[in-house]
Protein backbone atom coordinates (compact mmCIF):
# COMPACT_ATOMS: atom_id res chain seq x y z
CA UNK A 1 0.00 0.00 0.00
CA UNK A 2 1.08 3.46 -0.60
CA UNK A 3 -0.16 6.75 0.41
CA UNK A 4 0.50 10.11 -1.20
CA UNK A 5 -2.29 12.22 0.31
CA UNK A 6 -6.07 12.48 0.60
CA UNK A 7 -5.90 13.35 -2.58
CA UNK A 8 -5.54 10.03 -3.75
CA UNK A 9 -8.04 7.23 -3.89
CA UNK A 10 -5.51 4.42 -4.06
CA UNK A 11 -5.97 3.65 -0.29
CA UNK A 12 -3.35 3.25 2.43
CA UNK A 13 -3.13 3.03 5.83
CA UNK A 14 -3.10 6.83 6.51
CA UNK A 15 -7.54 6.57 5.98
CA UNK A 16 -8.91 10.15 6.78
CA UNK A 17 -4.77 11.23 7.72
CA UNK A 18 -5.65 9.27 11.10
CA UNK A 19 -1.86 7.65 10.19
CA UNK A 20 1.59 8.53 9.07
CA UNK A 21 1.71 8.10 5.21
CA UNK A 22 3.07 4.67 4.65
CA UNK A 23 6.35 4.40 2.62
CA UNK A 24 5.42 1.72 0.16
CA UNK A 25 8.75 2.41 -2.10
CA UNK A 26 10.63 2.12 0.76
CA UNK A 27 10.97 -0.87 3.92
CA UNK A 28 8.11 0.06 6.12
CA UNK A 29 8.35 -4.07 7.71
CA UNK A 30 10.56 -4.70 10.45
CA UNK A 31 11.76 -8.19 11.88
CA UNK A 32 8.93 -9.73 13.80
CA UNK A 33 9.54 -10.22 18.03
CA UNK A 34 11.31 -13.46 18.38
CA UNK A 35 11.71 -14.81 15.39
CA UNK A 36 14.89 -16.03 14.43
CA UNK A 37 14.35 -15.84 10.41
CA UNK A 38 15.26 -12.46 8.66
CA UNK A 39 12.72 -13.40 6.21
CA UNK A 40 10.08 -13.35 8.08
CA UNK A 41 8.72 -9.61 8.22
CA UNK A 42 5.70 -7.99 10.58
CA UNK A 43 4.08 -4.57 10.12
CA UNK A 44 2.78 -2.96 13.49
CA UNK A 45 -0.09 -0.97 11.47
CA UNK A 46 -1.41 -4.62 10.17
CA UNK A 47 -4.65 -4.94 12.79
CA UNK A 48 -4.93 -1.10 12.42
CA UNK A 49 -5.58 -1.43 8.61
CA UNK A 50 -7.81 -4.51 8.80
CA UNK A 51 -9.49 -2.27 10.92
CA UNK A 52 -10.13 0.55 9.01
CA UNK A 53 -10.66 -1.72 5.76
CA UNK A 54 -13.42 -3.52 7.51
CA UNK A 55 -14.84 0.08 8.04
CA UNK A 56 -14.47 0.77 4.83
CA UNK A 57 -16.58 -2.45 3.88
CA UNK A 58 -19.31 -1.33 6.27
CA UNK A 59 -20.17 2.13 4.68
CA UNK A 60 -20.19 0.43 1.31
CA UNK A 61 -21.52 -3.16 1.18
CA UNK A 62 -24.62 -4.34 2.80
CA UNK A 63 -24.03 -7.02 5.28
CA UNK A 64 -20.27 -6.02 5.74
CA UNK A 65 -20.92 -5.65 9.38
CA UNK A 66 -21.11 -9.09 10.24
CA UNK A 67 -17.58 -9.43 8.97
CA UNK A 68 -14.39 -10.16 10.06
CA UNK A 69 -11.14 -9.80 8.37
CA UNK A 70 -8.40 -11.61 9.27
CA UNK A 71 -5.95 -11.17 6.27
CA UNK A 72 -5.71 -8.97 3.71
CA UNK A 73 -3.66 -9.00 0.42
CA UNK A 74 -2.60 -5.98 -1.23
CA UNK A 75 -1.35 -5.35 -4.93
CA UNK A 76 -0.85 -2.22 -6.62
CA UNK A 77 -0.05 -1.33 -10.18
CA UNK A 78 1.61 1.90 -10.61
CA UNK A 79 2.25 4.36 -13.63
CA UNK A 80 1.60 1.16 -15.87
CA UNK A 81 1.30 1.54 -19.77
CA UNK A 82 0.32 -1.00 -22.63
CA UNK A 83 2.28 -3.60 -23.83
CA UNK A 84 2.62 -2.16 -27.00
CA UNK A 85 2.96 1.74 -26.36
CA UNK A 86 5.50 3.39 -26.76
CA UNK A 87 7.51 6.56 -25.42
CA UNK A 88 4.73 8.86 -26.68
CA UNK A 89 2.32 7.31 -25.44
CA UNK A 90 3.72 7.47 -21.80
CA UNK A 91 5.17 11.23 -22.60
CA UNK A 92 1.55 11.33 -23.10
CA UNK A 93 0.27 10.90 -19.46
CA UNK A 94 -1.36 7.48 -20.81
CA UNK A 95 -0.63 5.59 -17.83
CA UNK A 96 -2.39 3.61 -15.29
CA UNK A 97 -2.54 3.09 -11.81
CA UNK A 98 -4.92 1.11 -9.46
CA UNK A 99 -5.10 -1.19 -6.90
CA UNK A 100 -6.64 -3.89 -5.58
CA UNK A 101 -7.16 -5.09 -2.20
CA UNK A 102 -8.29 -8.92 -1.15
CA UNK A 103 -9.75 -9.53 2.30
CA UNK A 104 -10.55 -12.24 3.82
CA UNK A 105 -11.91 -13.87 7.16
CA UNK A 106 -9.46 -16.41 9.25
CA UNK A 107 -11.55 -19.70 7.96
CA UNK A 108 -10.92 -18.09 3.86
CA UNK A 109 -14.75 -18.88 3.14
CA UNK A 110 -16.18 -15.23 2.63
CA UNK A 111 -13.75 -12.80 1.06
CA UNK A 112 -14.48 -9.34 -0.26
CA UNK A 113 -12.60 -6.93 -2.95
CA UNK A 114 -11.93 -3.55 -3.06
CA UNK A 115 -10.66 -2.04 -6.56
CA UNK A 116 -8.92 0.95 -6.50
CA UNK A 117 -8.55 3.10 -9.86
CA UNK A 118 -6.41 6.31 -9.14
CA UNK A 119 -5.93 7.19 -12.92
CA UNK A 120 -6.56 5.17 -16.07
CA UNK A 121 -4.83 6.88 -19.04
CA UNK A 122 -5.53 4.97 -22.34
CA UNK A 123 -8.58 2.89 -23.42
CA UNK A 124 -7.95 0.73 -26.04
CA UNK A 125 -8.87 2.65 -28.66
CA UNK A 126 -6.00 4.45 -28.09
CA UNK A 127 -3.64 2.12 -28.47
CA UNK A 128 -3.06 1.72 -32.39
CA UNK A 129 -6.45 2.64 -33.71
CA UNK A 130 -7.87 -0.60 -31.38
CA UNK A 131 -6.63 -2.73 -34.03
CA UNK A 132 -4.38 -5.14 -32.10
CA UNK A 133 -5.45 -5.01 -28.58
CA UNK A 134 -9.50 -5.23 -28.56
CA UNK A 135 -11.49 -3.83 -26.45
CA UNK A 136 -10.36 -2.72 -22.98
CA UNK A 137 -12.20 -4.78 -20.18
CA UNK A 138 -12.46 -4.56 -16.38
CA UNK A 139 -13.21 -7.77 -15.26
CA UNK A 140 -12.30 -10.53 -12.19
CA UNK A 141 -13.11 -14.25 -11.49
CA UNK A 142 -13.96 -15.36 -8.28
CA UNK A 143 -13.49 -18.70 -8.59
CA UNK A 144 -15.88 -21.45 -8.40
CA UNK A 145 -15.70 -21.75 -12.41
CA UNK A 146 -17.99 -18.96 -12.14
CA UNK A 147 -17.26 -16.93 -15.29
CA UNK A 148 -15.90 -12.94 -15.16
CA UNK A 149 -17.72 -10.47 -13.67
CA UNK A 150 -17.60 -6.73 -14.90
CA UNK A 151 -16.45 -4.45 -12.56
CA UNK A 152 -18.70 -1.70 -13.92
CA UNK A 153 -21.70 -2.76 -16.42
CA UNK A 154 -23.23 1.02 -16.91
CA UNK A 155 -23.03 1.99 -20.71
CA UNK A 156 -20.70 4.61 -19.86
CA UNK A 157 -18.09 1.80 -19.26
CA UNK A 158 -18.48 0.18 -22.48
CA UNK A 159 -18.24 3.21 -24.24
CA UNK A 160 -15.16 4.54 -22.82
CA UNK A 161 -13.41 1.97 -19.86
CA UNK A 162 -11.58 4.88 -18.08
CA UNK A 163 -15.00 6.15 -16.69
CA UNK A 164 -13.78 3.67 -14.05
CA UNK A 165 -11.31 6.12 -11.93
CA UNK A 166 -13.73 9.03 -12.64
CA UNK A 167 -17.28 7.13 -11.31
CA UNK A 168 -17.25 4.95 -8.22
CA UNK A 169 -19.44 2.33 -6.33
CA UNK A 170 -19.14 4.00 -3.09
CA UNK A 171 -19.52 8.02 -4.40
CA UNK A 172 -19.82 9.20 -0.74
CA UNK A 173 -16.30 7.97 0.06
CA UNK A 174 -13.84 8.72 -2.96
CA UNK A 175 -13.97 8.41 -6.69
CA UNK A 176 -12.79 5.53 -8.55
CA UNK A 177 -13.52 2.42 -5.70
CA UNK A 178 -15.39 -0.61 -6.11
CA UNK A 179 -16.35 -3.45 -3.75
CA UNK A 180 -17.35 -6.88 -4.00
CA UNK A 181 -18.28 -10.00 -1.87
CA UNK A 182 -16.85 -13.01 -3.14
CA UNK A 183 -17.69 -16.10 -1.83
CA UNK A 184 -19.19 -18.76 -4.38
CA UNK A 185 -20.25 -16.52 -6.68
CA UNK A 186 -19.04 -12.57 -7.15
CA UNK A 187 -21.60 -10.14 -6.02
CA UNK A 188 -21.34 -6.28 -6.38
CA UNK A 189 -21.50 -4.09 -3.62
CA UNK A 190 -21.89 -0.35 -3.48
CA UNK A 191 -24.20 1.48 -6.20
CA UNK A 192 -24.37 1.55 -9.80
CA UNK A 193 -26.25 3.71 -12.47
CA UNK A 194 -26.91 1.27 -14.41
CA UNK A 195 -29.52 2.20 -16.56
CA UNK A 196 -30.47 -0.65 -19.01
CA UNK A 197 -31.29 -4.50 -17.97
CA UNK A 198 -31.17 -5.39 -14.54
CA UNK A 199 -28.73 -4.93 -11.98
CA UNK A 200 -28.52 -7.48 -8.91
CA UNK A 201 -29.27 -5.49 -5.69
CA UNK A 202 -27.14 -7.00 -2.47
CA UNK A 203 -29.87 -7.33 0.71
CA UNK A 204 -29.10 -7.93 4.30
CA UNK A 205 -30.21 -10.25 5.79
CA UNK A 206 -31.73 -11.89 2.89
CA UNK A 207 -33.77 -14.11 5.39
CA UNK A 208 -36.51 -12.55 7.04
CA UNK A 209 -39.04 -13.09 9.39
CA UNK A 210 -42.53 -12.76 7.83
CA UNK A 211 -44.17 -10.84 10.86
CA UNK A 212 -42.25 -7.86 10.09
CA UNK A 213 -40.64 -5.48 12.13
CA UNK A 214 -37.09 -5.22 11.19
CA UNK A 215 -34.94 -3.87 9.07
CA UNK A 216 -32.85 -4.99 5.75
CA UNK A 217 -29.69 -2.83 4.05
CA UNK A 218 -29.75 -2.55 0.33
CA UNK A 219 -27.38 -1.84 -2.37
CA UNK A 220 -28.86 -0.91 -5.41
CA UNK A 221 -29.03 2.02 -7.42
CA UNK A 222 -27.01 5.06 -6.38
CA UNK A 223 -29.01 7.29 -3.92
CA UNK A 224 -29.81 10.91 -3.71
CA UNK A 225 -30.93 12.07 -0.50
CA UNK A 226 -33.50 14.71 -1.89
CA UNK A 227 -35.65 11.61 -2.71
CA UNK A 228 -37.54 8.83 -1.18
CA UNK A 229 -37.35 5.21 -2.17
CA UNK A 230 -38.87 1.53 -1.56
CA UNK A 231 -38.27 -1.59 -2.14
CA UNK A 232 -41.22 -3.76 -3.71
CA UNK A 233 -42.17 -6.76 -2.47
CA UNK A 234 -43.27 -8.54 -5.59
CA UNK A 235 -46.72 -7.11 -6.77
CA UNK A 236 -47.93 -7.03 -3.13
CA UNK A 237 -46.91 -5.18 -0.41
CA UNK A 238 -43.70 -2.04 -0.66
CA UNK A 239 -41.19 -1.50 2.17
CA UNK A 240 -40.47 2.41 3.06
CA UNK A 241 -36.37 2.98 2.75
CA UNK A 242 -34.17 5.49 4.56
CA UNK A 243 -31.19 6.78 2.32
CA UNK A 244 -28.02 6.13 4.88
CA UNK A 245 -25.63 7.37 2.38
CA UNK A 246 -25.22 7.33 -1.35
CA UNK A 247 -24.40 3.79 -1.90
CA UNK A 248 -26.88 1.86 0.68
CA UNK A 249 -30.52 2.56 2.01
CA UNK A 250 -32.39 1.10 5.09
CA UNK A 251 -36.01 -0.66 4.80
CA UNK A 252 -38.75 -1.51 7.33
CA UNK A 253 -40.15 -4.66 6.03
CA UNK A 254 -43.97 -4.76 6.73
CA UNK A 255 -45.74 -8.28 7.83
CA UNK A 256 -45.53 -10.62 4.71
CA UNK A 257 -47.84 -13.46 6.14
CA UNK A 258 -46.35 -16.33 3.79
CA UNK A 259 -43.46 -18.27 3.78
CA UNK A 260 -41.03 -18.88 0.84
CA UNK A 261 -38.67 -16.68 -1.30
CA UNK A 262 -40.13 -13.26 -3.22
CA UNK A 263 -38.49 -11.43 -5.37
CA UNK A 264 -38.32 -7.64 -4.78
CA UNK A 265 -37.64 -4.87 -6.50
CA UNK A 266 -35.71 -1.48 -5.25
CA UNK A 267 -36.90 1.84 -6.90
CA UNK A 268 -37.40 5.70 -6.25
CA UNK A 269 -41.01 6.47 -5.23
CA UNK A 270 -41.73 8.74 -7.98
CA UNK A 271 -43.82 9.41 -11.20
CA UNK A 272 -43.53 5.89 -13.19
CA UNK A 273 -41.68 3.99 -10.79
CA UNK A 274 -43.61 1.25 -10.69
CA UNK A 275 -42.19 0.30 -14.34
CA UNK A 276 -39.00 0.23 -12.99
CA UNK A 277 -37.72 -3.36 -12.29
CA UNK A 278 -33.96 -2.86 -13.47
CA UNK A 279 -32.54 -3.69 -9.31
CA UNK A 280 -33.99 -6.76 -8.47
CA UNK A 281 -33.34 -9.17 -5.91
CA UNK A 282 -35.03 -11.99 -2.92
CA UNK A 283 -35.75 -12.34 -0.10
CA UNK A 284 -36.71 -15.24 1.54
CA UNK A 285 -39.77 -14.77 4.12
CA UNK A 286 -39.86 -17.51 7.16
CA UNK A 287 -41.75 -18.14 10.45
CA UNK A 288 -40.30 -16.31 13.80
CA UNK A 289 -38.93 -19.38 14.67
CA UNK A 290 -36.83 -19.66 11.83
CA UNK A 291 -35.54 -16.07 11.91
CA UNK A 292 -31.50 -15.94 12.40
CA UNK A 293 -32.16 -12.58 13.82
CA UNK A 294 -34.56 -13.50 16.36
CA UNK A 295 -34.50 -13.19 19.59
CA UNK A 296 -32.24 -16.21 21.75
CA UNK A 297 -33.26 -16.97 24.79
CA UNK A 298 -31.09 -19.76 25.08
CA UNK A 299 -32.57 -23.23 26.07
CA UNK A 300 -36.08 -22.82 25.58
CA UNK A 301 -37.29 -25.36 28.32
CA UNK A 302 -34.94 -24.15 30.97
CA UNK A 303 -37.66 -21.00 30.94
CA UNK A 304 -40.16 -23.53 32.44
CA UNK A 305 -38.63 -25.13 34.91
CA UNK A 306 -39.36 -24.70 38.64
CA UNK A 307 -37.08 -23.86 40.38
CA UNK A 308 -35.02 -22.47 37.29
CA UNK A 309 -31.54 -24.35 36.94
CA UNK A 310 -29.62 -21.00 36.70
CA UNK A 311 -29.86 -18.12 38.56
CA UNK A 312 -29.32 -15.98 35.50
CA UNK A 313 -30.91 -16.78 32.34
CA UNK A 314 -29.24 -15.07 29.48
CA UNK A 315 -30.40 -13.19 26.76
CA UNK A 316 -29.09 -12.37 23.31
CA UNK A 317 -30.07 -10.22 20.45
CA UNK A 318 -28.95 -9.26 16.94
CA UNK A 319 -27.83 -5.47 18.44
CA UNK A 320 -28.32 -3.64 14.38
CA UNK A 321 -31.99 -4.73 14.54
CA UNK A 322 -32.94 -1.87 17.31
CA UNK A 323 -33.75 1.73 16.35
CA UNK A 324 -32.72 4.82 17.58
CA UNK A 325 -35.02 8.13 16.94
CA UNK A 326 -32.00 10.41 18.11
CA UNK A 327 -30.34 9.63 14.58
CA UNK A 328 -30.58 11.65 11.99
CA UNK A 329 -29.89 9.68 9.17
CA UNK A 330 -29.37 12.46 6.92
CA UNK A 331 -26.50 14.25 9.02
CA UNK A 332 -23.71 14.01 6.28
CA UNK A 333 -21.35 13.19 9.19
CA UNK A 334 -22.96 10.13 10.57
CA UNK A 335 -21.21 7.09 9.60
CA UNK A 336 -23.16 3.65 10.55
CA UNK A 337 -19.77 1.71 11.43
CA UNK A 338 -19.50 4.33 14.14
CA UNK A 339 -19.63 2.14 17.22
CA UNK A 340 -20.78 4.78 19.36
CA UNK A 341 -24.23 5.30 17.20
CA UNK A 342 -24.90 1.63 18.59
CA UNK A 343 -23.39 2.23 22.62
CA UNK A 344 -26.62 3.66 23.88
CA UNK A 345 -28.67 1.88 26.64
CA UNK A 346 -31.55 -0.19 25.94
CA UNK A 347 -34.70 -1.17 28.27
CA UNK A 348 -35.91 -4.61 28.18
CA UNK A 349 -39.25 -5.11 28.98
CA UNK A 350 -40.69 -8.67 30.00
CA UNK A 351 -44.37 -9.04 29.08
CA UNK A 352 -45.76 -12.33 30.77
CA UNK A 353 -49.48 -13.91 32.36
CA UNK A 354 -50.66 -16.72 34.33
CA UNK A 355 -52.31 -19.38 33.33
CA UNK A 356 -53.90 -20.64 36.57
CA UNK A 357 -55.68 -18.84 39.36
CA UNK A 358 -54.46 -21.92 41.30
CA UNK A 359 -50.84 -20.55 42.78
CA UNK A 360 -49.93 -23.78 43.27
CA UNK A 361 -49.81 -23.99 39.44
CA UNK A 362 -47.03 -22.20 38.41
CA UNK A 363 -47.55 -21.73 34.62
CA UNK A 364 -46.09 -18.08 33.26
CA UNK A 365 -45.78 -17.49 30.30
CA UNK A 366 -43.34 -14.59 28.30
Amino acid sequence: MFGRGSGMNVGGPDVGGTMPESSFFGFRFQKCPAAADNYVRCDAAGDYFLDQMMRWLQEGVAGATAFRADAALVVTWYNTASAISGRADIDGGQLATYQVVWLTDQAGRLSYVILNYDKLGFDAADIRMNSRSGRCQALFNGGNHTGFVLVDPTQNYKNTPKVLAQRSGVPHMVRGRYMFRVDDVVRPGGCSNKTGGTYPIMIYPNIVNMLGEMTVDVNAICLDRTQTYILMIEQRQTASCIVLNAAMARCNIPKIYDWGTKTVFFQPQSQGANDERAFVGYIYFVPPTLDPMRLDVGNIYDWYKNPLPNIVMPISWYPRNFTNPDLNFFDQNMHISDDAVYGVQLGLYVIGYKESKDDQVNKHFL
